[in-house]
């Protein structure tokens, strides 16, 4: 099976990837789409409400492709009435599993809101960690931040260990100054990628380089891509 794939980042935790047969996008919110085949399928994927993660202009989108299904977390529908007007429209909560066309999906519990999602199409298996993420802030009492890592992160990501994702988005958040590279020590310790690709970095792309810099030699296994602009293409093989 041809799992070649290609990777626009977009902006933030916005990105978008190409298969054979479909696009996926997740989590846009701003910056420039490239040009899209319109016989291929889009599915417009939304972690949560938060403003970094959706708006309403992804409803605009219905005619770029021959077929436009959203899948929402179902904090959406309780927050948001935009998508009312648009057709096909999936609602998904944490911790469930769905079939929808070509897709499988599977969701974990977000440490802040929504949901994760674990997709397969096309042979690949995608991993986008939305705001799954252990938030830890250096000045937040030691107890809670390791509450966080061991009863609310750690839980999530031990169910992925077993799905061993061909592409990953992970947050890699800079608000945390060091501590912001503690989330992403956590994945890569526990789940096996081949490739990941940060998100969440608010354009600090010198906080990304720095943290692959620093990290890359210690997981040989993984492919740490960076990313230098909005609108960056990666083609990747397996």
């Amino acid at each position: 099976m041809d799992k070649r794939c290609i990777v626009t980042y977009i902006k933030h935790s916005g990105v978008l990837v190409e298969t054979k047969s479909s696009y996926l996008l997740f989590d846009y919110w701003e910056g420039e789409l490239p040009d899209l085949d319109f016989g291929k399928d889009l599915y417009i994927f939304s972690s949560h409400i938060h403003r970094d993660h959706y708006t309403k202009s992804i409803f605009k989108l219905e005619n770029r492709c021959i077929n436009v299904e959203y899948i929402l977390s179902s904090d959406i529908r309780r927050g948001s009435r935009e998508w009312r007007k648009a057709e096909n429209v999936t609602f998904i909560a944490p911790c469930s599993r769905k079939k929808s066309g070509r897709l499988e999906i599977r969701t974990y519990r977000s440490t802040d809101a929504g949901v994760a999602f674990l997709v397969k199409i096309d042979g690949l298996t995608i991993y986008h960690a939305g705001d799954l993420h252990w938030w830890y802030w250096p000045e937040d009492p030691r107890e809670d931040n390791e509450g966080r890592r061991k009863n609310n992160y750690l839980k999530e990501i031990h169910k992925l260990e077993g799905e061993s994702p061909d592409i990953s988005f992970v947050v890699l958040d800079p608000r945390q100054k060091d501590a912001g590279g503690y989330g992403m020590d956590q994945f890569l310790a526990h789940v096996h990628s081949h490739y990941v690709f940060p998100i969440h970095f608010w354009e600090n792309y010198e906080y990304v380089r720095n943290y692959i810099d620093k990290n890359e030699s210690k997981y040989p296994a993984v492919c740490l891509k960076m990313i230098s602009r909005q609108g960056e293409r990666f083609e990747i093989e397996f």
